[in-house]
Order: structure tokens, then C-alpha cells, then sequence
């Protein structure tokens, strides 16, 4: 039986090989499953197959087949239906036969199953003439999902207004599919995502005409269902363009300085807002670290003045405010005005932050009031030190940790200046820079908030202000005693009123202060107070009050209440305790651990040195100025030069030793870094100079701060809290024993301790019992002596002369004759009688024996010296008691 391809006539082909490779194709492929389903549809098919094979193939020479003839081919298109598909069998099959060797058209085979099931002419041509096929394979492998779809993906067949345009979109795509950050198919949809952009905007614009307004218009006209996704690509390809120097509007420029932020992908609403935007490179983005990761915020700063906007741009960039209350802030900041405008920096002033802060107080949340004020700041340690000088305030309050929040709620800045009158305001925020006039009362901000109007009485708070403001005694004790003098102020009004009830006194309109009155208070106190100290506090503290009042004529008052406000202060008070020698010596290794880990923590672990090493009061060490050692006449000897609670606020030197002078030079190694940041001249002079919370700002570091430390270390060993105060108690402590081991005068006492009589000292301070001290000091365990001479308070004056002195002046004999004279006859003789007045004595044999161990070297002689030894230590401990017994009683 002839089958149908058997009637192709041979004449018309121009090449024979071509004519019998086309019987064999035809063969090939009515006889392979899959192609054809039955014989019908094999005929039904075959007469447009000879119209395919007579119009296309019977020219053709097989022997110089070229990707070129294929390619001329299929750009003309104009196939009939059936006729492309016929044509993609015919090639694959002369490339699966052998019958080319165009390296091009062996491509064809890579999509075999897509152009065998497939008719679409540009497939074809895409495989022939696409240049970086075979690096495109390399880079993408075809048995991932969706790789075929993504090689085939091309730029729509639509009019361009701008060839070049077109080219860039092509290009664009081209650049999509070669990133290999992202899957096959994720580049798949970033393409057809581009696509939206094409139809959409690309193909109507020219590189010339691309603004925001047109990107608006043409974007806005999108369906609102449009996914971020497009935005996305928008950007990219604007991006794209920047790369290549392609975007000449200035506008654009700054939008894509936004780039950080529209890589995220935006929704469309914000992406409009920023393309609308007549202010655009007024936005700007705000990093901020989360956990490890960096995110942008966008944030419009609406501030005209160029000079202000970028002081506001570095200090948004340097600061963690990220709230919704601070991109409020950026929006509003020139709103917030009121009406000032701003031409360069030196128009912001104290009135501007007022008025800022009043503006955002309606938000009613620090949000929006903090970051006013640490901007203000900011321009104050880095551009203009001067800001608030016109207004007369120091800018130093803006480091006050709630000053935002203490403004609104109606505190008024109040320059200490006491020849001025005394300020009519009930709610101070005192300055005091430079009127520091104790220790204690040097803070970094220099400044206190005193709220008057917590004293009900307006005379009585009028007399108490005048107090605070005229009164010669120091700030720090003003402050202090305010809460002592508002509650006894309205203790009183709380009598008068009839609020508090008294036997004493009675209900009354009078605001003068009365006797009784004063009775009734003393009373209540007394009832509700045991501390002796405290009781002593809220009776004097109302007294020195009174007597200010008294003396300025503010008001007379009767004799019998200054006779009421009075009370005995207890002579035996004694808070004073020592750290044990087990916790502190846990305390200084894990603090010298910590401090290898955090310049901070190293501070700290220095100023926990000095309050061992010396007698300085807390107030005293953290107000230390990097100048305050200075070198005596004497080599290598040193003092400090600095305020002391008894210098009455001059300086006062004090010797210290080498080592703590080597550690004050390194602290201020430590701290140097922290100095050449900060920008406040005063506190950069104080040695313990550390960050303080606001960004950029540096602060004194105060007691409240070390003690806090300091119990979280103990906490950490799981031993009694400490602070400050007991790391001075202990230093004392170790004082007397050094006194008491080296027999000190009053003025060596007084160098040690910084007390000028041993008995503050030792009242004050020591917490150890005496012989377990002398047995620490000297060395030696005192043991069971057996003492067999006589102690006694006093000698009679027939037995205290020179003829009766034994063992060196030691003490003396109560015999007539003498019954041993082996070395140590007298101290073991029954005797043998000794007094208060032979401690020195003791003290001088202890030392020479001392001398004497130093240099012998036999076992046997030492033992006999350390027995010695033990025998004048157990007498000095017998005399040392007894000399302590006799203090005591006195």
C-alpha cells in the first residue's frame, strides 16, 4: 500500500538528500505514537504538512542548512496553521539524526518537548539568536520548576514612545533573569511584575520626560489591587537607570536616595504619598538595630531651614527614638513653631524649645516632648554651646533626665543668684552652676527641682522659699531638709485647720506659730519616731527654719518655742560596718573581672579601690578633678588637693600613697576617651567622667550609681549588700589596726583616718575585737599566756621610781630582792607589776623582737623569740583592755 507521503514528487526539490531526509521525517512521524492519535487525524493533517513541506523545505540544500536560513524562516512568520509545529518536528528530528552540525540549531533539542507540542515562531527564534545561551544554562539549570517559562519570557510586543526605552526594558529583563540571589520562579514573576510597569508607564515616557508627576499619574492609574511587588520593580528600574546615569531628574534622585527603604517593597498608598510629594528630599531614612538586625524607618523631617534640617538629619541618625511620637515630631517640627521662622541655626533658642514643648504637650506622652529636647541638646554639646544664653539658663539642665516632663508640668528654671529678689514661682528647677558649695552638692546637670507648692500655707512656703534662696547654709543641706520642713509646715496648718487633733492646741485662723503648737508637733514626732537621729532631724531642721524667719523679720516668734525645739542627740549612735575580709576579698575579684570587660565597670572597680585605699568620703572621691594629685617638695611623695566635708569649701591637701596615685593615672587614661567626646568644659575636668543615658551626653558619676553596682555584685555572690559608706567603714577599721600596731601620734592618726583624735575613730568605725586585732597586727597567736604579773589602773608613787624599773622600763618589781635572774624572770615573776603608762613601752620590745626575727635563722632561737613575743602581746592586750574599760566608764 503507497503511503500518502510517497506522492511527494522528488522534481521539486532542489536537493535530493533534502528530499529523501523529508520521506524519512515523514515516515518518522506518522508512525510515532504521541504525535498523531489515529489515522484519521494522520490524513487529516497531512495536506497542510506537503503544503508546509513544498513552500518551505524544497528549496532547501541539506548540506548548508544554517541557523540563518531558519532564522530568515521564521522572522517573515506568516505560517499557516500546523506549519510552524511541522517545521519544529522537521529541525529536531534533523538534529536528533545527525543530519547538522549548526551549533545553533542544536539548541533546538534543549526545548524538544515546548517547540514539539508548541507552535510559536518566536520560541524559535528566541533559542537562535539569544547570545548568552549557553552561560544562561550554566546559570540556570532547565529541571528547575518554571526554568523553561523564565528562558522564554520576553518583553511584551507593544509601541514604545522611545526606542531606547524599549532597549533599557529589555535590558532590564535580561538583568532579572541573571539574578541568582532568588529563584527560577521568583525571577518569573518579578518579570511579569515589570510587565505592569511596561504597559503601564515605561512605553509612554521618554528618558527625558521621567518625573515624579508622571510616575504619579501613570502609577495612580493602575488598578488598586496592584501588589507591592510591581512597586517594587519600579524601583529597581529606576535604580537601574541610576546605575547606568540615565536618571536626570533631580527629584528622582532623591527619591531613589530612599532606596534602602523601597527595596523592602512599599505598598502603593505610601509609594503615591512619596511620588506626590513636592518635599521629597525632605524624607529621609532613620536606621534602627533590633535584635542584631537593622530596619529603616521612613520619616519626613518638614523643616525649611537647610542648616537646621541637616543638624536635624545627624542627630536623627545618632539617636534610638524610632516612636511614633518622634516620626510625629519629624513631621511637625517647623508646625510646631507657631509662627517663628527659622533661617539658620542661631534663631533656635530657650524660647523656641519652650514653645515646641508646648506645642506637642497636647499629644499628652513623652514620645513627642523627649526627642524637642535631645535635640536641643545635641545642637548645645556639638554646635553651639550658647544656645539658651540670651534666656540666661545653662544648657547643661537639658541632661536633667526629665527636664521635657518637669517644664510641662510648670516648673520655671531659676538662675541661683541670692542679691536678686526671691523668685515669685512655687516651682523651681534652681540652677546652681558655679555656686557649688559642698561636695555633695556637685551633680552633673547642677541643678534641683524644690515644688513650693507642696507646702499648703502660702505664708509658710513664702518664708521657706526666702529661706532656700538668702540662707547661708549649703545647698545640699537646703534641699535636704525640704521634706523635713513640709511636713512639719503643714503639720501645723493641719492643727490650725483642725485636720490633726492636739490637747495642746486648738482649731484657730492664726497663722502664727504658737507654743503650743510647737508642743503639739514635738510630741507627734516623738510618738512617731524612735530614731534618736531622726527625732533630732525633724525638731532642728524646723528650728533653724524658724530662727531665718526670726532674724529676717519675716515674722517674731515667743522664746518658749525655740525652748520646745530642742533634743538631746544621742552620743552612742554608731551606723558604721565593716566589710569582713572573706566578702570583700569575693567583692574585689569579681569587680577586677567585671572591669576587663566594660570601660565602665573598670571605673567603677576604681573608685571601690579608693574608697579602700583612703579616708575620702564618697562626696568627696567622685568629685575628684583630673588635677588633683600634685607632687610635694619630697620626691615620689604625694597629695590630693580637694574639698572635705571639714575644709568649709576650700581645698584642703591630703597625703596619699604611690599606688593611689598610679591608679587615679589610670582612670584617667580610661576615661580620656569619654573627655574627648564630651563638649562641657566643667565636666570634663572631673575625673570619674562616664556616658551618661542620653546619647552623646556625659555625666559625673554619682553614688546612687556605684551603690547600685555595687549590690548587684554582691547579690551576684549572695552576700550582705554593701555600699559606698561601708567600703569607708571598712578602710577605718583598717586604720585603727594600723594604729594600734604602729602606736601613732594624734597627727599620724589624723593623716590615716582623717580624723584628728583616735577616739572618732574608734568610736565611729572600729568593729573588731581588740585582741583578735593585736593577734592580726602583730602576727602571732596570743594563746593561754599565763600572765602571773600585775595590771593596774595606777602605780603608787613609792613603787614608780627608776631604782624599781624592770624589763626595760616595761614595768616594775614589787619585791625587796630579786629570786631569778633568767631572761625572762621579771615578765613571769609573780612581781612583776605593770601600768597604763608602760604601753609605749611594750609597743618599742615588740618592735625590737620584731627586728630580731628578721635576722635569725636557728629554728630553736626563733621559737624562743616568738614566745616572747606572745608574752608582750598578751600584756599590751591585758593593759589595752583595760585602758578601753576605762574609757568606756568615763
Amino acid at each position: 500500500m503507497t503511503t500518502m507521503y510517497e506522492n511527494l514528487n522528488a522534481d521539486v526539490f532542489l536537493d535530493y538528500n533534502t528530499y529523501e531526509v523529508v520521506q524519512l521525517f515523514c515516515h518518522y512521524l506518522y508512525n510515532t505514537s504521541g504525535y498523531y492519535s489515529s489515522k484519521a487525524s494522520k490524513l487529516a493533517s497531512w495536506q497542510g504538512n506537503k503544503e508546509a513541506i513544498l513552500n518551505y523545505l524544497t528549496s532547501l540544500k541539506l548540506n548548508t542548512l544554517s541557523s540563518e536560513f531558519i532564522i530568515n524562516l521564521y522572522s517573515k512568520g506568516g505560517f499557516k496553521t500546523g506549519e510552524c509545529l511541522f517545521l519544529n518536528r522537521f529541525w529536531v528530528y534533523l538534529v536528533e539524526n545527525n543530519y547538522t552540525n549548526d551549533e545553533k540549531i542544536k539548541r533546538l533539542i534543549t526545548f524538544k518537548q515546548r517547540i514539539t507540542t508548541k507552535a510559536n515562531e518566536k520560541d524559535v527564534l528566541r533559542i537562535l539568536t539569544y547570545g548568552p545561551f549557553e552561560q544562561y544554562l550554566s546559570e540556570n539549570p532547565l529541571h528547575e520548576p518554571k526554568a523553561d517559562k523564565l528562558f522564554f519570557c520576553t518583553l511584551p510586543d507593544i509601541p514604545f514612545v522611545d526606542p531606547t526605552m524599549k532597549e533599557l526594558s529589555e535590558e532590564y529583563i535580561e538583568h532579572i533573569k541573571f539574578n541568582s540571589s532568588s529563584t527560577q520562579g521568583s525571577r518569573l514573576n518579578e518579570c511579569f511584575n515589570f510587565f505592569v510597569i511596561v504597559k503601564n508607564i515605561l512605553n509612554e515616557l521618554t528618558l527625558q520626560h521621567l518625573t515624579l508627576p508622571k510616575l504619579y499619574s501613570s502609577l495612580n492609574s493602575i488598578s488598586s489591587s496592584m501588589n507591592n511587588g510591581v512597586t517594587l520593580q519600579l524601583s529597581r528600574f529606576l535604580l537601574f537607570l541610576e546605575e547606568k546615569g540615565l536618571i536626570f531628574n533631580e527629584d528622582i534622585s532623591s527619591f531613589l536616595k530612599l532606596k534602602a527603604y523601597l527595596l523592602v517593597g512599599v505598598k502603593k498608598e505610601t509609594y503615591l504619598e512619596l511620588l506626590s510629594s513636592s518635599k521629597i528630599n525632605q524624607y529621609t531614612l532613620l536606621p534602627v538595630c533590633k535584635k542584631n538586625k537593622t530596619y529603616n524607618y521612613l520619616a519626613f523631617i518638614n523643616i525649611e531651614c537647610q542648616e537646621v534640617f541637616d543638624i536635624w538629619l545627624d542627630y536623627a541618625k545618632k539617636s534610638t527614638y524610632r516612636t511614633v511620637g518622634f516620626l510625629t515630631v519629624c513631621r511637625e517640627f517647623d508646625t510646631s513653631l507657631q509662627g517663628i521662622k527659622l533661617n539658620s541655626l542661631s534663631d533656635l533658642s530657650f524660647e523656641t524649645y519652650q514653645t515646641q514643648l508646648k506645642y506637642f504637650e497636647k499629644y499628652n506622652c513623652v514620645n513627642y516632648i523627649a526627642p524637642i529636647t535631645a535635640f536641643y541638646l545635641h545642637i548645645a554639646l556639638n554646635y553651639n554651646n550658647r544656645l539658651f544664653e540670651s534666656s540666661g539658663i545653662d544648657t547643661k539642665l537639658l541632661q536633667r533626665q526629665r527636664i521635657s516632663q518637669e517644664l510641662l508640668e510648670g516648673y520655671e528654671i531659676i538662675s541661683y543668684n541670692p542679691i536678686e529678689p526671691v523668685p515669685e514661682a512655687d516651682k523651681w528647677l534652681l540652677s546652681y552652676t558655679g555656686m557649688e558649695d559642698t561636695n555633695t552638692s556637685i551633680i552633673t546637670t547642677s541643678s534641683q527641682t524644690i515644688d513650693f507648692s507642696t507646702i499648703k500655707s502660702e505664708t509658710y512656703r513664702q518664708w521657706f522659699k526666702h529661706y532656700v534662696w538668702t540662707n547661708n547654709t549649703s545647698l545640699y543641706n537646703k534641699f535636704k531638709s525640704f521634706s523635713t520642713i513640709r511636713y512639719f509646715f503643714n503639720y501645723i496648718t493641719a492643727l490650725k485647720s483642725g485636720f490633726e487633733l492636739s490637747i495642746y492646741t486648738s482649731k484657730n485662723d492664726n497663722e502664727d506659730i504658737t507654743a503650743n503648737e510647737i508642743f503639739a508637733y514635738k510630741n507627734h514626732i516623738l510618738n512617731i519616731h524612735e530614731n534618736n537621729r531622726t527625732r533630732n532631724s525633724y525638731i532642728y531642721i524646723p528650728r533653724s527654719i524658724l530662727n531665718h524667719v526670726n532674724d529676717n523679720n519675716l515674722a517674731t516668734f515667743e522664746s518658749a518655742i525655740f525652748y520646745h525645739l530642742s533634743y538631746k542627740l544621742s552620743s552612742n549612735y554608731d551606723n558604721a560596718l565593716a566589710i569582713p575580709d572573706s566578702e570583700l576579698q569575693k567583692l574585689s575579684n569579681l569587680m577586677k573581672e567585671n572591669a576587663l570587660k566594660s570601660p565602665i565597670y573598670a571605673v567603677y572597680y576604681s573608685i571601690f579601690y579608693i574608697a579602700l585605699e583612703t579616708e575620702f568620703r564618697s562626696s568627696q572621691i567622685l568629685t575628684l578633678t583630673i588635677d588633683c594629685v600634685q607632687e610635694t617638695a619630697k620626691k615620689n611623695q604625694y597629695v590630693i588637693m580637694s574639698k572635705t566635708k571639714v575644709s568649709a569649701g576650700s581645698m584642703m591637701e591630703q597625703p596619699i600613697t604611690t599606688y593611689v596615685k598610679k591608679h587615679i593615672d589610670e582612670i584617667i587614661k580610661l576615661t580620656n576617651t569619654f573627655r574627648a567626646d564630651c563638649s562641657i568644659t566643667e565636666l570634663k575636668n572631673y575625673l570619674f567622667l562616664v556616658p551618661a543615658s542620653k546619647s552623646g551626653t556625659y555625666k559625673i558619676l554619682d553614688r546612687d550609681s556605684f551603690n547600685k553596682y555595687l549590690k548587684l555584685c554582691c547579690k551576684e555572690l549572695n552576700i550582705p549588700e554593701y555600699t559606698l559608706s561601708n567600703l569607708r567603714d571598712t578602710h577605718m577599721t583598717k586604720a585603727e589596726e594600723f594604729i594600734i600596731r604602729n602606736s601613732m601620734s594624734e597627727v599620724e592618726q589624723s593623716i590615716l583616718s582623717g580624723h584628728k583624735s583616735s577616739i572618732t575613730t574608734s568610736k565611729h568605725y572600729i568593729d573588731t575585737p581588740l585582741r583578735d586585732l593585736l593577734e592580726s597586727v602583730h602576727g602571732v597567736i596570743i594563746g593561754n599566756v599565763d600572765i602571773k604579773g600585775q595590771i593596774i589602773k595606777n602605780l603608787p608613787s613609792e613603787l614608780a621610781t627608776n631604782e624599781n624599773k624592770v624589763s626595760n622600763g616595761c614595768g616594775y618589781c614589787n619585791s625587796s630582792s630579786c629570786h631569778n635572774l633568767t631572761y625572762l624572770d621579771c615578765l613571769l615573776c609573780n612581781d612583776f607589776v605593770t601600768t597604763l603608762d608602760r604601753i609605749p613601752y611594750f609597743q618599742e620590745q615588740i618592735k625590737i623582737i620584731d627586728k630580731k626575727l628578721e635576722t635569725v635563722h636557728v629554728q630553736h632561737d626563733k621559737e624562743d623569740l616568738i614566745n616572747v613575743k606572745r608574752l608582750l602581746v598578751s600584756y599590751l592586750s591585758r593593759l589595752l583592755q583595760l585602758q578601753e574599760a576605762i574609757t568606756n566608764n568615763e
